[in-house]
Formats: C-alpha cells, sequence, structure tokens
C-alpha cells in the first residue's frame, strides 16, 4: 500500500462529476432542513440577540423564507448555497450544517499550501509553503514562489473578497479561512469551487509566469466528531479539524503515521503502570503528538520553551493535563513560548486546567449561561449534568431574563488541583484562526493575567460558546410530545451554539462571542517566518519574554 499522499492522489474524482450528484430525494427533504434550522435558531441559538443587533441579521425569519420559497430553489446546489448563506451569515463556526451525503463523502484540494507575509511598507504578499510529496507540478512552481494572481485576480483582493462569504467572527478571521479555503476545502461544510481548474500568476526564477492547477477530489471522509459525542463541553470548529488532518496527510505523511503509533501505544498503556515507562521513553516527542508539540528555541534574547498546542480535541482530559504537565516541567524554566495559532478547540477543561501552572493566582474558570427559552428550559430538565442551570432558567422565562446564571463547565477544583510548575515568565502567541475552546484558554490567560498575548492577528477567532449536536437534542427529546425536533435525513448534521461563555478578573460579564480576547503586541509575519519556521516570530516572542514589551 502506497504513503497517505500517494493514495489522496491515486482517488482523484472529476469535479463536475461531484456537482451533478443528487442529494435530495424530495422537495420534503429540503423543508425538513430550513425546519430544523429554524427550530435550532428560534428555540436554542444562545447568541441569537447578539447577532441580531451586532450583524443586523433575522435568521429565524431567514430560515422561515427558505421553507416558503423553497421552489425558488428547484435544484439541490442552489437550495444547498442558499442554507448555507443562512448559516455562514451567522458569522459563527459552532451554528452551521453539515451538508448531506453524497458531498458530504468528498474533500476538494489543491497540492500546495499559501502563506501571507508582510514585506517593511505593510502590503501583504502569499508564497507558496508546503508542497505535497505526492504532487508532481512540473517547471518551478516549487515551496518559496510568490503568487501574484488567483484567476487573474491580484491576491490581496481575492482573499478580502472571498473572506466577506466565510464564516469568521471578525474581519481577520474571514481573510485567514478565506485563504485556507483557497487550496482546500472539506465538502461536507461547504460547496464544491465553482472552477475545475486555477490558473495561477507567479514570480518564477526566470520571472512572471502562470500555471493551471486541476482542483483534485478525493472520496471518504476524514476523520472528525461524531455527531454523537456531544458532551456540553466541547467547543471547537469542527471544520478546522479536518482541515488539519487533511493538511497532515498532503503535507507530512510520515508524522501521520508516528501519530497512529503513539496513538496506539498511549491507548494500550494509559490504563496501566507502564504509563511512566512509557513517558520516559518520549522526550522530544508528545504522548499527545495530534494535539502537542514541544521543543527548545534558541533566540538572540536567550534559550527558550516552546509549546505548541495544536488543539484540544482529547477524549483523556487527565491524560492530557497531566502530559502538559510532564512537557512543561522538561522544558527550560527561563521563559515559555506557548503557540496556539490555528488551534481550533476542542474539549473546554483541556485547556481551562492547564492555566495553573503558570500562575499562582487561583483559576477562576469561565462561567456559560443558556438563553431563556422554554426549549432550554426543558432541556435543562432532561438530566442531572444540567441541575446548576435549571432554577435560573425557570424563573427566566417568568422574568423575561435572557440569559441563566452562569456556571463553569470546568470544575473550579479541578482548575486548581496541582497549582503553578512554571516559575519562569510565559508568552502566548495566538492569531484569528485560535477558536473556541482556545478562546476560552486565552481568555484565562489574559484575565488571570499570566503573561503578555502576541497575536499575528489583532483579534483572536471569538469563539465563545459551547456548542451541542442536534442529532444530540433530538435523542434528548424523543420522549417529549409534540417535540419540533425530527431526524435529518441523507447523513445530514447541524450544531448549534448552546451555552455562551463570558469573561472573568477585570473584564467579568464581557461575552468572547465576536469580541475575543485583546492582543498585547501585534505582530506580522515576515518573509523569513515563511520560509524559515517563524524565526522573526520567535526571535519576537523572546524579546518579550526578557523585557516584557
Amino acid at each position: 500500500m502506497g504513503s497517505t499522499s500517494e493514495v489522496l492522489f491515486s482517488q482523484r474524482i472529476p469535479l463536475e462529476d461531484v456537482r451533478r450528484l443528487p442529494i435530495f430525494e424530495s422537495r420534503e427533504e429540503k423543508i425538513l432542513l430550513a425546519s430544523q434550522m429554524e427550530v435550532l435558531l428560534d428555540k436554542f441559538y444562545v447568541h441569537l440577540p447578539l447577532k441580531e443587533n451586532m450583524l443586523g441579521v433575522r435568521p429565524v425569519q431567514q430560515a422561515r423564507l427558505l421553507q416558503a420559497n423553497v421552489e425558488l430553489y428547484p435544484d439541490d446546489y442552489s437550495f444547498m448555497a442558499a442554507l448555507l448563506q443562512l448559516s455562514t451569515g451567522l458569522r459563527d463556526f459552532h451554528t452551521m450544517v453539515d451538508l448531506p451525503e453524497p458531498w458530504s463523502r468528498f474533500t476538494a484540494f489543491l497540492p500546495f499550501q499559501l502563506h501571507e507575509y508582510f514585506d517593511g511598507a505593510g502590503a501583504p504578499h502569499y508564497l507558496v509553503g508546503e508542497v505535497s510529496p505526492g504532487a508532481d507540478l512540473g517547471g518551478d512552481f516549487v515551496s518559496g514562489v510568490e503568487v501574484t494572481h488567483w484567476n487573474g485576480e491580484p491576491m490581496a483582493h481575492k482573499v478580502k473578497r472571498l473572506g466577506r462569504m466565510t464564516a469568521g467572527s471578525n474581519h481577520q478571521a474571514r481573510c485567514r479561512r478565506a485563504l485556507e479555503s483557497l487550496t482546500q476545502r472539506i465538502l461536507k461544510y461547504g460547496l464544491p469551487p465553482d472552477e475545475d481548474f486555477v490558473f495561477l500568476s507567479y514570480l518564477g526564477k526566470r520571472g512572471p509566469t502562470d500555471i493551471k492547477l486541476p482542483w483534485l477530489v478525493r472520496e471518504a471522509p476524514l476523520p472528525g466528531q461524531s455527531a454523537a459525542s456531544s458532551a456540553t463541553t466541547t467547543g471547537l470548529n469542527e471544520h478546522s479539524i479536518q482541515l488539519q488532518r487533511l493538511r497532515k496527510e498532503l503535507f507530512c505523511p510520515d508524522r501521520v503515521l508516528q501519530e497512529q503509533k503513539i496513538s496506539e501505544l498511549r491507548e494500550q498503556n494509559s490504563p496501566s503502570a507502564t504509563w511512566s515507562l512509557l513517558e520516559r521513553t518520549l522526550q522530544t516527542d508528545s504522548l499527545y503528538p495530534e494535539s502537542l508539540s514541544f521543543r527548545v528555541v534558541e533566540t538572540p534574547s536567550g534559550t527558550f520553551g516552546y509549546l505548541h498546542i495544536a488543539n484540544f480535541m482529547v477524549s483523556d482530559v487527565d491524560g492530557f493535563v497531566r502530559e502538559v504537565e510532564r512537557i512543561v516541567r522538561m522544558l527550560p524554566q527561563t521563559g515559555l513560548i506557548i503557540d496556539v495559532r490555528g488551534n481550533p478547540g476542542g474539549a473546554i477543561p483541556a485547556g481551562e486546567r492547564i492555566l495553573q501552572f503558570f500562575t499562582s493566582a487561583r483559576i477562576e474558570p469561565e462561567p456559560v449561561s443558556l438563553r431563556c427559552t422554554d426549549f432550554t428550559r426543558k432541556l435543562s430538565e432532561s438530566g442531572e449534568g444540567w441541575a446548576p442551570w435549571r432554577p435560573s432558567l425557570r424563573l427566566g422565562v417568568v422574568t423575561g431574563e435572557l440569559f441563566s446564571q452562569g456556571f463553569p463547565l470546568t470544575p473550579v477544583e479541578q482548575a486548581n488541583s496541582t497549582g503553578q510548575i512554571y516559575k519562569g515568565p510565559v508568552v502566548l502567541v495566538c492569531d484569528a484562526l485560535s477558536y473556541s475552546a482556545t478562546d476560552f484558554f486565552i481568555a484565562g490567560f489574559k484575565d488571570h493575567n499570566i503573561g503578555k498575548l502576541i497575536g499575528v492577528d489583532s483579534q483572536t477567532g471569538a469563539g465563545g460558546a459551547s456548542m451541542y449536536w442536534h442529532q444530540k437534542l433530538v435523542s434528548d427529546w424523543h420522549d417529549v410530545p409534540g417535540s419540533p425536533l425530527k431526524p435529518l435525513a441523507r447523513g445530514a448534521a447541524m450544531r448549534v451554539a448552546l451555552l455562551r461563555s463570558t469573561r472573568v478578573g477585570v473584564k467579568r460579564g464581557l461575552p468572547v462571542e465576536g469580541l475575543g480576547a485583546e492582543i498585547d503586541i501585534r505582530y506580522r509575519y515576515t518573509r523569513d517566518d515563511v520560509l524559515h519556521g517563524n524565526v522573526d516570530l520567535m526571535n519576537r516572542a523572546g524579546q518579550v519574554l526578557v523585557s516584557g514589551a
């Protein structure tokens, strides 16, 4: 059997064939999707008042109009475009539609990655970074060349225009996600590309030149969060989780195999005393390589530890927290750079519980609350896990309060069970793709004054919620007479932001959604960052660790 990247390229499917695939068997299946989106938004969506005010949208009415006017969308493609436009208009990756089969089985990609950097005058440039080892692009279209135009459109204009159609909570998040979507798209979450080929203008060795590249499509979805795994402590952008996996398969196929081996060892050994033996064999790697990596960095300001948290997608939160503790104790105590750029979230307690390692202050996890409706009140009565919110939801329906009382998803005793283990200075590096559970982590880092926040964007992803799956709501309400919640057809799925988070400390009560955490030090990527492993960014972080500015 070939490598992961060879398999990707051997499974190519014509894009035009994907576009012609039928999705719905009847008009009723379309109406079902739109009606269930209406139920989620009207009865459960915690950010509905905020989005209506911040964005000037009326999503519940849009869902009703989509049902009433379904005949205006006679083909499957146009209907799905309208439904996706409704959900992306919320600027909220917690509240989205997963497309039904067969589209949900496909991934479209180009075999290279684009990176943005800024010159001395502040103008953006776009370089080819990683190129898949399985790709044969020919000519001098290689890592390091600068792409100037995309289908004849200047790159900076293309990214901004595409950004206006994405779901990021702020302008910079939308532009970052637009840049991602130029080369990789998971069709479970969006429509296929409009074009079969892309024409790129770039600066080659002999000057400006062009290349024509076809979109590649493969069948079989990437592993992701199951709709059945719907704990209220989950906060993530699932699309980005799957993009992380795709990029590893495209650009680091050997890493995928290594991660699989370590994960198998971890699962075999974690319940037994051999866990400590396994730890001792991993002095340069992590027990959770899909989520954690670390190293020592040398900068002009000194030698520091570096911890990259790619995601918080872990089922064993205790094991993850213990692994972070092990790594932090191994790294130099002269200063630590924590990097959560591109981290789409995962288990909220995984992030909040590691904050204690870096401060002597008592950690106060972020409280979360539900919107007060008859339906959230009934949901709170479906299990003891909802008991803290139940009294205020009952009162809220009577008094007209918008939200219930807030309670943390991370138990306070767990957030403080170990205490500070790292005594050196700490900086946190983030970007506009740092989202959801990562927003909880970043806000906690700021609210407890742990260190400076270095942002390659002026805002974080601003995803301030814990999400819940439609399928889980259907299950919770299966014995409620007259329930408006119905199972979806053909493998479609939906999720909704159910609990909103608010800040603690001096920012107490302010929402995270749409705002994120404020950046202390703004940084823009350089050409050397793109070509040489973020060398200038690490040097800047080292300066901050030493001088605090």
